[in-house]
């Protein structure tokens, strides 16, 4: 499902001398994003019958924040056809155009609304609320929590919305294929049985591997991690990685710095960078196994060939890994099928990379006292106005 080349720079460069290092399989688990897979059947069966129930709705509303949208958001814009990417929005950002955005056009009645928040207290999920239930109190809501009490629980409560757990042990960005991910994704018709069989499914060899090799080359000052991602149906996808790698392993005066691109598009802005600036940039070229399509009937330029647009973004995207890798930059290719069950196998495979290299920097990876200490200050202010 999800297939690994890797460029002669990065071999090279990731070889180590000495037995590999040892990893305790199980530290990963400790959020849960492992166990939840297998453990939590019953919130899995129940998050897709909810979800199916909104099938009726015209328009599905997320109102969720960082991993509590960015994982399904990733999802539909690979798998999801274009009535699927129309009908399910997400509102997650403190933005006033987003929001209008979203209702624009849409009747109460026919409006879905899953309300995302772990501790039922995250600021921007309340305020999101508070404007959406002005104006469409006759909605249907959903609340998906962890928290056993909080003000949005006993609202919830209160009004008789339908809710759906977040297992406690199971952080934010690692919550994808919880209820947090599955509900969205199943109201809309896409298959969430065969996203978590494909994360069941993932090779947990290539997950160790790439960690032993990617903290090798962290060693050796490649401390920035690029996903260059050829095809604008996986810019979501990016999203969902850059908050993964990012608040996992930037802590304790050590990190990753993670980034995507699109290709073609960045390698007109990024490349030059890339390939003679600083030696600190590891780079996985991501392409999708879309079956290539005969060009349309227009003029050739004597060049194009009978290639059309995919065939020739595989070309740029094979050509442009290859030119850095031969420029001596660590470059590794990976070629994903747009299915559920491979997507969810890329996502899983990076859930446990981002684990076992948190372990292998000896910092945890579960955790994000930075991402705290900014809510509480914020909390602060707003409790002197």
């Amino acid at each position: 499902m999800v297939k690994q080349h890797q460029g002669d720079c990065w071999r090279r460069l990731s070889h180590r001398e000495g037995p590999p290092p040892v990893l305790n399989l199980w530290t990963r688990s400790e959020s849960g994003f492992e166990r939840t897979l297998t453990r939590d059947l019953e919130p899995q069966i129940a998050a897709r019958d909810i979800g199916r129930s909104m099938a009726g709705r015209e328009r599905i509303l997320v109102i969720g924040i960082g991993g509590s949208s960015a994982g399904a958001k990733a999802i539909l814009d690979v798998v999801g056809d274009s009535a699927q990417r129309r009908r399910l929005q997400f509102l997650d950002n403190l933005d006033k155009e987003l929001l209008e955005r979203s209702l624009e056009g849409i009747e109460s009645a026919k409006l879905g609304v899953f309300v995302i928040s772990r501790s039922g207290r995250t600021l921007e999920v309340l305020a999101l609320l508070r404007e959406v239930y002005a104006r469409h109190p006759k909605a249907s809501y959903v609340l998906i929590s962890q928290a056993i009490t909080s003000p949005l629980r006993q609202f919830a409560q209160e009004l008789g919305w339908p809710q759906l757990p977040i297992p406690a042990d199971v952080g934010g960005r690692f919550s994808v294929f919880t209820p947090v991910g599955l509900a969205p994704l199943a109201a809309v018709g896409i298959d969430v049985g065969s996203l978590l069989q494909g994360a069941k499914d993932a090779d947990e060899a290539m997950a160790r591997t790439l960690a032993v090799e990617l903290h090798h080359l962290l060693t050796q000052g490649f401390n920035h991690h690029l996903q260059f991602l050829y095809g604008d149906r996986f810019r979501s996808l990016g999203e969902w990685w850059v908050q993964l790698v990012g608040e996992s392993l930037g802590k304790e005066g050590q990190g990753v710095f993670p980034q995507w691109a699109i290709g073609s598009r960045d390698q007109h802005s990024i490349l030059q960078l890339l390939a003679e600036g600083p030696r600190q940039a590891v780079m996985l070229f991501v392409a999708d196994e879309d079956e290539h399509e005969p060009p349309a009937d227009g003029p050739d330029f004597g060049c194009l060939g009978p290639q059309g647009l995919t065939e020739l973004r595989h070309v740029l995207w094979y050509a442009n890994a290859k030119a850095l890798d031969d420029l001596d930059r660590p470059v590794s290719r990976f070629l994903l099928e747009r299915t559920p069950a491979s997507v969810g196998a890329w996502m899983q495979t990076w859930m446990r990379t981002t684990a076992d290299l948190g372990q292998l920097m000896g910092i945890d990876a579960f955790d994000q006292p930075g991402v705290e200490a900014g809510k509480r200050v914020a909390t602060d202010l707003l409790n002197r106005t």
